[in-house]
């Protein structure tokens, strides 16, 4: 595992998955989004998981989590870790803007999100 800093976040690079940690009250915007592919493309070249750690708050443009996931043909699946009720609403508002064609899931804890990132790897031969 190593450890990534980058403009608006924390990153943690493991064997084929991501965990990011974005810094508190930032605004991730479309433009962002080439910083994070950047990092990806130089650090994943097989299929890989991310998870999005939100220890802080932050806003996600919607429009972010498509240029994801519709540039990435690498990209197992998301996972997104809450630790409150709004946050896990927000996580539901933001499903209906993600493409159907990589699983999302939200969790109350880091160690559910990984395991379940874990065996989607798995289940992919990643």
């Amino acid at each position: 595992m190593k450890s990534v800093r980058m403009t608006k976040a924390e990153l943690e690079i493991h064997d084929n998955l991501v965990i990011a940690r974005f810094d508190d009250g930032i605004d991730l915007i479309p433009e962002d989004y080439v910083e994070i592919k950047e990092m990806i493309v130089d650090n994943f070249s097989g299929k890989f998981a991310w998870i999005s750690d939100r220890i802080n708050s932050y806003s996600i443009d919607p429009t972010f989590l498509s240029a994801i996931v519709e540039d990435l043909y690498n990209l197992v699946c998301v996972a997104q870790v809450n630790y409150g009720k709004k946050l896990r609403d927000s996580t539901e508002i933001a499903k209906d803007f993600f493409p159907g064609n990589v699983p999302f899931r939200s969790f109350v804890t880091l160690d559910d999100a990984l395991n379940w990132v874990k065996k989607m790897l798995r289940d992919v031969g990643a």
